[in-house]
């Protein structure tokens, strides 16, 4: 146990961040969200510090706030809309009320996913079936008079 500097203990705290093979990813957009769990008390906050690593040019680092809830679970934002597709950095997260870090990840910016509709403008399959069926109606009708 650790005694910060306003004599209060500092306890040890674990902690996960949520991944993808072994990874924190984001997309290059902007209101991406790094979440995790700790066993950090509800109410306490947390800071998620993203800084580039690698060869990632320009270097960055991103630094949000969250807040333990209930469940153990915290949520931060970032702005990625300016980071390419391939950038790594590190993620970290401690408190205050820790005396050691609280977790720790690797990460990795990949290109936002696009919205692949096959819907077609307009009008849905049916109309077009429709408008088939009564343009060949109209042409027998013309051909019978």
């Amino acid at each position: 146990m650790v005694v910060g500097t306003t004599g209060v203990a500092a306890q040890d705290a674990s902690g996960e961040l949520e991944k993808t093979d072994g990874k924190v990813v984001v997309e290059s957009a902007e209101n991406q969200t790094i979440a995790g769990t700790t066993d950090l008390e509800a109410g306490t906050n947390v800071t998620v510090r993203v800084a580039s690593s690698g060869d990632t040019q320009p270097a960055f680092l991103k630094t949000d706030t969250a807040t333990v809830g209930e469940d153990g679970g915290f949520e931060a934002t970032f702005d990625f809309s300016e980071q390419n597709a391939s950038d790594t950095f590190e993620v970290t997260v401690d408190s205050d009320s820790s005396s050691g870090m609280v977790a720790e990840a690797e990460g990795v910016v990949r290109a936002p996913e696009e919205n692949t509709s096959s819907s077609m403008p307009g009008f849905s399959v049916v109309v077009a079936v429709f408008a088939i069926v009564a343009v060949g109606a109209v042409v027998v009708r013309r051909q019978q008079s």
